[in-house]
């Protein structure tokens, strides 16, 4: 299980979809001063990103709601950069 994420409504996170209804994310794990979460965009498109935990803690918060997800049925995972 994963804690849910939610994204600041920033103008950046609306220009990339970051806040449209339909869409959230949750946080995996901190690596290294990193933070590790995937997006659920729309349309079941899944994305993995990392940034600074300083930026991740100024565009996304943290819900009360944990998210189930088998992390290790993913192949060839890639962190994207947040901001990309």
């Amino acid at each position: 299980m994963y804690k849910k994420i939610s994204a600041i409504n920033s103008e950046w996170n609306r220009k990339h979809n970051f806040t449209i209804e339909e869409s959230y994310g949750f946080y995996i794990k901190e690596k290294n001063g990193q933070a590790h979460f995937a997006w659920h965009f729309p349309k079941h498109k899944l994305k993995f990103f990392k940034c600074e935990e300083s930026v991740f803690s100024k565009n996304f918060r943290f819900e009360n709601e944990e998210i189930k997800f088998d992390i290790e049925k993913q192949e060839g995972i890639v962190f994207e950069g947040y901001p990309f």
